[in-house]
Order: C-alpha cells, then structure tokens, then sequence
C-alpha cells in the first residue's frame, strides 16, 4: 500500500497521501536584482533594523538568500548614486580602460 507519493510539478512539490493533498513552500523563480533595487534594500535594512530579512525577500520576490547577499555589501550599494543611469542595470562592469570610459563620459 503506498503511502505518500511525491509529484514534483515545476518549482512546487505537493504531497498526496490519505486523501489528503498539502502545497509546500514554493520557491521564487531566480531573479536579479537592479542596483536602485539593491540601494533600496539596504536602505530600508538601514531606516528598519527591526526587519527580518525573511519580510524583505517577500517583500522584493527574492530569495532570503539574495536579501543575505545584498546586506553584506550593504556599504557598496548605499554609495550608489539612486538618480544615476546605471542604476536601473542589474551589475556592475568594470572598465578595461578606465580612464578611456572617463574621458568618453566627459
């Protein structure tokens, strides 16, 4: 006689057993970050210290994990400008020739 029988459909797994049918936890699909939403995070960590970084995965639809990641380098994403135009990019490149880029930017 079977038990429970595990189906797993895309990112949720439901548990059948006894005629019963449970969801478990899904996991949010991986998303990155933009770096004004990263500022943001940090920011709101910063104004909020009381806020469990659980509330601020769903409060973003990220993982607790990523939350985790952008606190620890909370220093770097506070810096960023939040009116710049490469905030609204997803990561950071640094240039081969900076000064190059510097004098193109001019």
């Amino acid at each position: 006689m079977l038990k429970t029988q595990n189906i797993k459909i895309s990112r949720t797994q439901i548990a059948i057993g006894k005629g019963k049918i449970s969801q478990e936890k899904t996991l949010p699909k991986r998303t990155s970050l933009s770096l004004a939403q990263k500022h943001e995070i940090c920011l709101k960590k910063v104004t909020e210290p009381s806020i469990k970084n659980k509330e601020l995965a769903k409060l973003f639809d990220v993982s607790e994990g990523c939350i985790s990641n952008t606190l620890k380098n909370s220093q770097k994403w506070l810096e960023i400008d939040s009116q710049a135009p490469e905030v609204k990019g997803k990561r950071q490149v640094k240039a081969i020739f900076p000064e190059i880029e510097e004098a193109l930017t001019l």
